[in-house]
């Protein structure tokens, strides 16, 4: 079973290399959290066999299901080349960019001088009470969009100095937040470049061990913090990590739960990340019409450890398969979809869809992991930022 699912997987890489390329980000992700670490299981005969199989089984389905709801998407909105962008104006493009780095400056020492206001302390803040900052959410998604200036300041305007500062801003926002997912709207666009558009693979190369090795360190300081970090132990226990199955490996292990134990999670097959994205611009529990996060029922039942705010993601697939069950295999319209949302966003905004980028890619990472919802409200939040900034500048240039 696992060389049917593999097969299916190897497929679609092929069918992004040449069309919908962005979408390799999501789907090479996907390597990392569930076809490493299941064949790992399969070979070393670790956890359920039936869970193992199923978990392989579905994977297999979805992804057959994904490559014909994808080419039936791309061969209609492809069909026709007209493009109609808000606007080609070089001068606008500069005056967005100055816009967005703006954006991103306030956003991030807003950030920082919140959390020293609330813990009377920065860095040495545990991420749990960073979390609990006035407005943390809506600053965390403004920084998965503006983070993209960092990009365009060094590629596209050549200004290093703001490049710089912004960047050094950046690094003080990941750290304080102590969350990785935070340095992919920062490295990401560069990897993308260099990969797809310079063809550069040296220098491709450099940002995928920077990325790796800010991966695990920032992973390291979230455990023990920055007073009792040293390189010798984080090493020590890195190396541990990976070889015992911990980390990302591990999220494909509440997949094989969510097979066998299902039924015991609240929430389980009633769509509930589906509810939360049609309404996502409601509270959660708006007159019962939101559900709330199904990742937290997981996390709970998973771990036994209740109202500490957990969250468990069973990689994109056993999300799919906690909210439909076995009819999951087929949601992968969903996926399908948020491609031709990021299309029709690119059609609309020209060149200006390149500030999309950031924000993009960094949904496609967290969408792979099964944090489908989140993925989904950061892409849909850079979309209305960037609406909202080309309404700006239009506006601004008549005067």
């Amino acid at each position: 079973m696992y060389l049917i699912s593999f097969a299916t997987y190897v497929a679609i890489l092929f069918m992004h290399i040449k069309y919908g390329r962005e979408m390799l980000f999501l789907w090479l992700a996907i390597s990392f959290n569930f076809y490493i670490p299941i064949y790992i299981d399969a070979q070393t005969a670790t956890g359920s066999t039936h869970a193992i199989e199923y978990a392989l089984f579905f994977s297999a389905v979805f992804n057959a299901s994904y490559i014909v709801f994808f080419a039936i998407i791309y061969s209609v909105t492809h069909s026709k080349k007209t493009i109609t962008p808000i606007s080609e104006n070089l001068r606008d493009e500069t005056r967005t960019h100055n816009a967005i780095s703006a954006i991103f400056l306030i956003t991030t020492v807003i950030a920082l001088i919140s959390i020293y206001a609330t813990k009377g302390t920065v860095f040495n803040a545990g991420w749990r009470e960073s979390k609990n900052i006035p407005f943390y959410l809506p600053l965390i998604y403004i920084y998965y969009f503006s983070a993209i200036s960092i990009f365009s300041s060094v590629i596209i305007y050549k200004k290093y100095i703001n490049a710089i500062i912004l960047f050094l801003l950046s690094v003080g926002f990941v750290l304080a937040f102590k969350s990785r997912s935070l340095m992919l709207p920062i490295i990401f666009p560069f990897i993308f470049y260099y990969i797809f558009i310079r063809k550069s693979y040296i220098k491709f190369a450099v940002y995928i061990v920077l990325f790796l090795a800010l991966f695990f360190t920032l992973q390291q300081l979230r455990y023990v913090g920055i007073d009792d970090f040293s390189i010798e132990t984080s090493t020590t226990n890195i190396i541990n990590m990976i070889s015992s199955g911990e980390g990302e490996l591990s999220l494909i292990d509440s997949f094989y739960y969510l097979i066998d134990h299902g039924n015991d999670v609240v929430g389980f097959g009633e769509g509930w990340t589906i509810s939360r994205i049609i309404f996502f611009y409601l509270p959660t529990g708006f007159l019962g019409i939101k559900p709330p996060d199904f990742s937290y029922e997981v996390w709970n039942s998973y771990t036994g450890i209740y109202n500490v705010g957990g969250s468990m993601h069973p990689t994109m697939y056993g999300m799919f398969y906690g909210n439909f069950k076995s009819a999951g295999s087929f949601a992968s319209i969903f996926i399908a979809c948020f491609y031709l949302i990021y299309f029709k966003a690119k059609q609309r905004f020209g060149i200006s869809s390149l500030y999309l980028l950031s924000s993009f890619l960094s949904a496609s990472i967290l969408v792979a992991r099964g944090s489908i919802y989140n993925g989904f409200v950061v892409f849909m939040t850079g979309i209305l930022l960037l609406a909202i900034v080309r309404l700006y500048v239009r506006f601004t240039s008549l005067k």
